[in-house]
C-alpha cells in the first residue's frame, strides 16, 4: 500500500512566501521610522547625561566647565573641557573631558547650538544654552540647560511631547 505524501504543496509554499513578503513590506518602513526616532532620542539622552555629569564634575574638580558645540561639512559634535572652549571637530584645542560626534548617530543632524558654561561654585550655570537635533524624518528635539542647571528635552519628538 502506498502512503499519502506528507509535506506541503507548491501552492501552499507560495502562499506562505507571499504572506511573509506582505508582512515584511509593511514592517520594514515602520521599523526604520522607529529606529530613526530612537536614535534621535538617544542623542538627546546622551547630551542630557553629559550636561548633568558636567555639573557634578565642575563642583568635584573645583573648575568651570565649558560645553562646546560644533557643526560643519555634514559633521557635528559636542565636547567638554575645563575653563576654555574646545573644538571637538579638529581636536585643537582638545576636549579633555569628553567629545561626542555624529559618527555614533548617523541619521541625526545638529541644527543649532549655544555653548554652555558651568561655574565651579555650586555648579551654577553662567551661560545657559543647548542644542537642537533633527533626524531624516524631519523630527526635532532640543536639549537645553537653564541658568539653574536644569536639563530639559523638548520638541515634538520628545517623550511626552513637551514644547520648548
Amino acid at each position: 500500500m502506498m502512503r499519502p505524501g506528507r509535506g506541503f504543496t507548491l501552492l501552499e509554499a507560495a502562499i506562505v512566501v507571499a504572506v511573509i513578503a506582505i508582512v515584511a513590506a509593511v514592517a520594514i518602513p515602520s521599523y526604520n521610522n522607529y529606529r530613526q526616532r530612537r536614535e534621535l532620542q538617544q542623542v538627546a539622552e546622551a547630551l542630557t547625561q553629559d550636561l548633568r555629569s558636567a555639573r557634578e564634575l565642575s563642583v568635584s574638580a573645583g573648575q568651570p566647565i565649558l560645553v562646546s558645540f560644533r557643526t560643519g561639512g555634514g559633521k557635528w559634535c559636542w565636547g567638554m573641557a575645563y575653563a576654555t572652549a574646545c573644538d571637538c571637530l579638529t581636536g585643537i584645542p582638545a576636549c579633555k573631558i569628553r567629545a561626542v560626534g555624529n559618527d555614533d548617530y548617523r541619521d541625526v543632524s545638529m541644527t543649532d547650538a549655544t555653548e554652555i558654561e558651568i561655574t565651579a561654585k555650586l555648579a551654577q550655570v553662567a551661560r545657559s544654552g543647548g542644542a537642537s537635533f533633527r533626524n531624516r524624518l524631519g523630527q526635532d528635539l532640543r536639549v537645553q540647560m537653564s541658568l539653574l542647571g536644569h536639563v530639559a528635552t523638548c520638541g515634538p519628538a520628545s517623550p511626552g511631547a513637551k514644547s520648548c
